[in-house]
């Protein structure tokens, strides 16, 4: 686990494009248009904090930001990850040589939160985080059944949207491209009194019970390890 870095909306604007990227996919930008005044006091509020070192009439980005906005102006598609507990947040995944985590989706944000994490460790911090549970369910329940269950619940999941409270999808983990096609899909299902887990991978579909080492098996195939 790195540092954490807090931006402003317009703190992460000027950074992006300075680095010459003008859009982002997965977190929400506002469309306030960058005016000089806007552009220097984001910059010596960078400055400030560290993030960004004058040199001369340049301005270098310390190489952690400097991977986080790379990350963001490059990416082509984004993996979203909501839960059903109010109290975790909704997250955006970016994937490159380290996977970048961002808490922002809402459009009332006006800081973004960027993390980034080595591909071995993320489950880890999310189960420790409270996004998997640890219990194992050993029920076993027809597909026929779920595959009708899920008609109904699925309804309710939209990958640019948190899950409803009372919804019986406990936690899902979305991939999107930038234009808004979903390209796979990992879910974890609650069915009386079976939990289970629901991956796509873009071709085929499968179920399975719900353990903390199927949920780690499923999760690291939406990351591609």
């Amino acid at each position: 686990m790195g540092m954490i870095y807090s931006f402003s909306q317009n703190q992460l604007k000027v950074l992006l494009k300075g680095s010459g990227y003008s859009k982002v996919a997965g977190i929400y930008i506002d469309s306030e248009s960058l005016d000089n005044s806007i552009v220097l006091t984001a910059l010596n509020e960078l400055t400030r904090a560290g993030v960004v070192l004058s040199s001369q009439e340049s301005f270098l980005v310390i190489d952690p930001v400097r991977d986080i906005v790379c990350t963001l102006g490059r990416a082509e598609e984004y993996i979203v990850l909501h839960s059903n507990d109010a109290s975790l947040p909704d997250k955006c995944m970016f994937l490159s040589d380290k996977i970048l985590v961002c808490n922002s989706r809402q459009k009332d944000s006006t800081h973004i939160q960027a993390e980034l994490f080595e591909y071995g460790e993320l489950f880890g911090e999310l189960t420790d985080e409270g996004y998997f549970a640890i219990d194992s369910s050993d029920v076993q329940v027809e597909e026929k059944v779920l595959e009708k269950y899920e008609q109904e619940v699925f309804e309710g999941v939209d990958p640019n949207k948190p899950l409803n409270e009372s919804s019986a999808v406990l936690f899902s983990m979305e991939e999107i491209t930038s234009e808004g096609q979903l390209l796979r899909y990992m879910r974890v299902v609650a069915y009386y009194f079976y939990t289970y887990i629901v991956f796509y991978d873009g071709e085929q579909l499968v179920r399975d019970a719900y353990t903390s080492d199927n949920a780690k098996k499923y999760f690291e195939k939406m990351i591609n390890i």
